[in-house]
């Protein structure tokens, strides 16, 4: 059976693109977070918590196309 992944990346590169956009975020976000998440004030606490989800919507869509 083949899948058509095109809904998920249009391409090679596109799926490249995403990889090195999460890795300089998932950095950024270790910088903001490290021995510093309860120093946060609540509105830098919710920018983390949606950078957070911005990532982990990123790799959901990494697991999906690799399981496929």
């Amino acid at each position: 059976m083949n899948w058509d992944l095109s809904a998920l990346y249009k391409s090679q590169t596109e799926l490249e693109a995403d990889v090195e956009a999460v890795k300089q975020k998932a950095k950024s976000f270790e910088s903001i977070c490290k021995n510093r998440l309860k120093l946060l004030s609540p509105t830098e606490f919710l920018e983390v918590l949606r950078e957070y989800e911005s990532i982990s919507q990123t790799l959901g869509k990494f697991m999906t196309y690799a399981f496929l």
